[in-house]
């Protein structure tokens, strides 16, 4: 699709009705359903979270079964040195996000270098141990997180009340996106 800006037009959902073939004649819309005359066909772009919507194609969904919100800025700087090279050396290093439904094993791991002691730690990360018996630790080490994501989405928000640059649709939709972060965060609050 990448050379047929055509497809350009359709706009993107997360659960779209149709999809997008290459033949050798060009391109088939193929839906799983009738198309009534007028109606919006849309094809997805990919399993992608609103911050990547918003940074490659200047929007965001309302609703987005792949959203997610990246945890490194609020996890890295509690991790020592020692640590990010443990977690270098083992491959978890960065990439830390929870979505709607849960948080990724990365950020478990990395949640339970700090928490937990070196060696618990490494029976952890070799499968040895499922972590039920640290889930308390944990959480209190996630809750931790989440409330400084909380606490700089709130700054984010006071701060895009007072800007006036750019147009007011370009604010509104950072508004609404540092909304579904925070509803994100909370409801990954309220399940710990």
């Amino acid at each position: 699709m990448a050379l047929n800006p055509f497809a350009d037009y359709f706009n993107h959902t997360d659960a779209p009705g149709c999809t997008v073939d290459l033949t050798a004649k060009g391109y088939n819309i193929i839906t799983d359903k009738v198309i009534e005359k007028g109606e919006e066909i849309y094809i997805s772009y990919g399993c992608h979270s609103n911050d990547f919507l918003l940074a490659e194609y200047g929007f965001i969904l309302d609703e987005n079964r792949w959203d997610e919100v990246s945890l490194d800025p609020f996890i890295l700087p509690l991790l020592s040195e020692k640590q990010k090279e443990e977690l270098e050396e083992a491959g978890f290093l960065g990439k830390y996000v929870l979505d709607r439904d849960d948080i990724c094993y990365r950020t478990q791991v990395a949640l339970r270098v700090l928490c937990l002691p070196s060696r618990k730690w490494q029976r952890f990360l070799n499968g040895f141990d499922d972590g039920k018996l640290d889930l308390a630790a944990v959480g209190q080490t996630l809750r931790k997180v989440i409330q400084s994501h909380l606490n700089q989405v709130d700054e984010n928000l006071k701060l895009l009340t007072s800007l006036n640059c750019g147009l007011t649709s370009q604010r509104e939709t950072l508004k609404q996106r540092w909304q579904q972060i925070r509803q994100l965060l909370e409801n990954q609050k309220r399940q710990l």
